[in-house]
């Protein structure tokens, strides 16, 4: 995760940022909005001093360690802004800690290859969107461990079906209140990003089966591969009861 990605970099991996948080404020006066994987809280000074009392925004971050108030108080100092976003620290592969329809806005810039549960914390992002919120998420598709032997974790989702390895945006298609923008492959797709409109219910069709921490394997590697299937109630047969 990098740590102290401002606003004008996140619009190239979250598609014009500033003018879906301005059309919340028209219409509704003020804006909540949540980043997820705030790192220093850059990106939340610049929405902060762009938008002021109209908005109201929280980030968070695994640990203290990935950023913090005190950083970011003298950041908001040495700029100027008196409206301080909040930080708060949260694991996001669990339930996030705030109640359903808390926000307005939910973006995440480059932190979900760090998630187990990816589609989990989708989710999470629906549960915590207020009527027509939108959640905007860059895949982490180019987060690319290339070092790894024969490139055998170079990327962070894998989505089975019928013995077959789905291509993500493809499967995230297909789910209603989701659409893939923008590249699907090769050069640009780091511009690509996940955008979720508040349903009432979500499903994505798919069970983790299992996550690969690769920074486990070697300390130099990073990123975690979150593999999932379609079959949501398979047992495999060694594991299943017998009469």
């Amino acid at each position: 995760m990098v740590r102290n990605r401002g606003l004008d970099k996140g619009q190239l991996y979250l598609g014009d940022l500033r003018r879906l948080v301005s059309g919340v404020i028209e219409r509704r006066g003020r804006a909540r909005v949540l980043e997820a994987g705030c790192g220093h809280g850059v990106a939340m000074l610049d929405l902060a001093e762009e938008f002021g009392s109209a908005l109201e925004i929280t980030g968070f971050n695994l640990t203290a360690v990935d950023g913090d108030e005190e950083r970011l108080r003298a950041l908001a100092s040495g700029r100027g802004v008196d409206h301080l976003p909040r930080i708060v620290y949260c694991d996001a592969s669990k339930p996030l800690p705030f109640d359903d329809g808390s926000f307005d806005v939910v973006y995440s810039m480059a932190s979900l290859y760090l998630y187990d549960d990816k589609l989990a914390f989708l989710a999470e992002c629906n549960r915590i969107l207020a009527e027509d919120g939108v959640a905007r998420v860059n895949p982490s598709l180019h987060f690319l461990n290339t070092e790894l032997p024969e490139h055998r974790y170079n990327h962070s989702w894998e989505i089975w079906q019928d013995g077959e390895l789905l291509p993500l945006p493809d499967y995230l298609d297909g789910v209603d209140g989701v659409e893939f923008h923008g590249p699907r492959h090769g050069e640009g797709v780091d511009r690509s990003y996940i955008e979720l409109r508040k349903r009432d219910s979500l499903d994505f069709g798919a069970r983790l089966i299992s996550s690969i921490d690769t920074n486990f394997l070697w300390h130099d590697w990073g990123g975690v591969l979150s593999i999932y299937s379609t079959q949501q109630s398979f047992v495999p047969r060694y594991k299943r009861a017998t009469g």
